[in-house]
């Protein structure tokens, strides 16, 4: 993984997201209606071993150690989470 993958140069612009986005990205949580760029604010890359393109309409995460959730989108926004 790239370096400005985990390192922002410069902070993110919270302007360019919608309030609910805003308030997610602040929680640092995934909610239905995010856009893909929402999703990176909020909760960072997927794993490349899992999610090899980030044009892919899933995302897979891992929320522990044994437990992945999978993020879905429906033109360019969160369809559902699974767990």
């Amino acid at each position: 993984m790239s370096f400005d993958k985990l390192f922002a140069r410069q902070p993110v612009n919270l302007a360019q997201f919608n309030s609910l986005e805003r308030q997610q990205i602040d929680k640092g949580e995934v909610a239905v209606g995010m856009s893909k760029k929402a999703v990176l604010a909020a909760i960072g890359y997927p794993p490349i071993t899992e999610t090899a393109n980030l044009n892919a309409n899933s995302w897979v995460y891992w929320s522990t150690r044994f437990n992945r959730f999978i993020v879905n989108f429906k033109d360019n926004k969160v369809s559902d989470i699974v767990n």
